[in-house]
């Protein structure tokens, strides 16, 4: 068990106990049944609003309690008035205590308070870690197709409202399974980073990148045109084509690409997609 589970632990039944000494024990501090309503309904209420909105709402309720119900019952014993006629079986003594108990039950609620908000801060922490990795590649820390149709719906957008275009280059690896099944998962794998450090080393810091499938990518090239990504694939058929081997021995590789430009035309993401993976089968690099 952690520290802090320990913590919350302690201060939840340190706060059971006093709220239990002040619902249960009020008969025995107040003879007057009005007065013992009024108190238990005045605590829940505090309370309920300190473990919501947190200690310092509490406690300046709190205060303004002890200052008006304190008030009115100094002036009361001290003049003898009947205009509190319940205020006159509420002795002094008891006053403190109950006030005491107040101080504590609101302090104690307060630090429930916060640890419901840090659980909720880590639990959205962990939320969006889980989310991150879900769109993540985790071999080339690249991001997946899901991100990339996010991101696609993105770039539309300010394309549109920019009127500049963007492009799309889809590249698969030729023989993927073969080379996986002939060199194995850690030579596969090598091949794959391979790959994905060469489109690091050229693209630009605003271009993204994605690996959409086991054999295939997706680059995205912000604010370029049909024939700047034209150039773009003949960089990477030069720096692509030949894979080392990690004992050394170097391979060809050989790639299918395709290409979309976004014209500000009505077409949907997965239209553009279907495109693209159609386009694969007959363009080589």
């Amino acid at each position: 068990m952690t520290t802090w589970s320990k913590e919350r632990i302690q201060i939840t039944l340190a706060f059971i106990l006093f709220f239990l000494i002040a619902i249960f024990f009020f008969p025995l501090l107040v003879d007057d049944p009005s007065s013992h309503l009024i108190l238990s309904v005045l605590f829940i209420t505090i309370v309920i609003i300190t473990f919501i909105k947190g200690t310092i709402l509490g406690l300046i309720m709190t205060l303004f309690y002890i200052f008006s119900f304190g008030s009115a019952l100094f002036f009361t014993h001290l003049t003898q008035t009947t205009f509190f006629p319940s205020l006159h079986t509420f002795s002094i003594q008891t006053f403190f205590l109950v006030s005491f108990i107040l101080i504590m039950i609101v302090i104690l609620a307060g630090a429930m308070h916060r640890f419901v908000e840090r659980y909720d801060e880590e639990h959205r922490q962990i939320a969006e870690q889980f989310e991150t990795l879900l769109t993540i590649d985790l071999v080339t820390g690249f991001d997946n197709r899901s991100r990339l149709l996010f991101d696609m719906r993105s770039e539309m957008s300010r394309a549109k409202r920019y009127e500049e275009p963007f492009t799309l280059i889809m590249l698969q690896i030729d023989h993927f399974h073969a080379f996986y099944k002939l060199y194995g998962e850690l030579e596969g794998n090598n091949m794959i980073r391979m790959v994905a450090d060469g489109m690091e080393e050229m693209m630009r810091i605003s271009d993204r990148k994605y690996r959409i499938a086991a054999d295939r990518f997706v680059l995205l090239l912000p604010h370029t045109a049909e024939e700047g990504a034209l150039v773009v694939q003949r960089k990477l058929k030069e720096r692509l084509s030949e894979h080392r081997l990690l004992n050394g021995k170097k391979v060809d590789l050989s790639y299918h690409v395709s290409q979309y430009t976004y014209d500000l035309s009505e077409v949907t993401r997965e239209e553009v997609m279907t495109m693209m993976e159609s386009e694969l089968k007959s363009s080589e690099l």
